[in-house]
């Protein structure tokens, strides 16, 4: 005879920091890092405080749990994980339907979904449309070229505030929890006494980088890599990103991948570096 799974409610409510240990459960069991993500209290207190953390809550037991954040005028999924035990229970669309309601749905969302078909059919059918992979790379910078732009390591806010006059947003919390904390862990990038690229490091990635000029935006890379004085170094580039050649012709390696899924074609430049978690 057949058995019934996952019959038992749950529902979707705001998420409490005494929820931290059953999110960072279901973390772990999504095989998510340690930092930046939902395994990590600093994490999901940044989540909480910066946008909209929610959790399915079952009976007392934390089974899944997503967040979005505002980025301009922009909304990100930064996380929709739900415990591997109760998938098919309906509690990924749950929490994504509280976060980006059908009724207002609009042109202005986006997130990096993971390659699991799954999540890729979850997002299609929340309007969004994939538009190219987010590639994650890891090599040696020393084999790199010398940029063409000069680089100084700086506080997070520095960055943050380098970043705001380039593109008119402000990212500084975001770029503190970019940078674990270390107070050198922002990155401004110049040429000819003007910046170009401003962005976050942490202890051997590039995190962010954001670079408004596509014609600077390889040599702003290999610059902000270079900066980062550690043996292997990682970064997260658009498929279409002009660094990508020249990193793959250093030595670099595609490790893994997401896919930039978004409403539009237009959301997010192909000149940056991003976060998956937080753009």
């Amino acid at each position: 005879m057949p058995t019934q799974q996952h019959t038992t409610p749950f529902v979707v409510r705001p998420a409490r920091p005494d929820d931290d240990p059953g999110i960072a459960d279901v973390a772990r069991r999504n095989a998510q890092p340690e930092s930046q993500s939902g395994a990590d209290a600093a994490y999901t207190a940044h989540l909480r405080d910066r946008g909209r953390l929610l959790v399915a809550d079952r009976s007392g037991r934390i089974i899944g749990y997503a967040a979005t954040v505002g980025i301009g005028a922009a909304s990100m999924l930064t996380d929709l994980f739900v415990d591997p035990e109760t998938h098919g229970s309906g509690t990924g669309k749950a929490l994504l339907s509280a976060l980006w309601p059908a009724a207002t749905r609009d042109s202005e969302r986006f997130t990096f979904a993971s390659h699991d078909p799954r999540a890729l059919s979850v997002y299609v059918r929340a309007g969004l449309t994939p538009w190219w992979p987010l590639l994650y790379l890891r090599g040696r910078p020393a084999a790199l070229p010398q940029p063409g732009v000069g680089v100084a390591r700086v506080t997070p806010g520095e960055a943050g505030r380098a970043e705001a006059r380039l593109t008119g947003t402000d990212r500084e919390g975001d770029l503190a929890l970019l940078a674990g904390g270390d107070p050198a862990g922002g990155l401004v990038m110049t040429r000819d006494g003007q910046v170009v690229a401003a962005g976050a490091a942490d202890a051997g990635n590039l995190a962010h980088l954001a670079c408004p000029d596509p014609a600077t935006a390889a040599d702003a890379v290999v610059a902000g890599l270079r900066a980062l004085q550690a043996g292997d170094v990682s970064v997260c580039l658009p498929g279409p990103h002009p660094a990508v050649p020249a990193l793959l012709e250093g030595g670099f390696r595609i490790v893994d991948f997401d896919v930039h899924m978004a409403a539009r074609s237009d959301l997010l430049a192909t000149s940056w570096a991003y976060s998956p978690s937080l753009g």
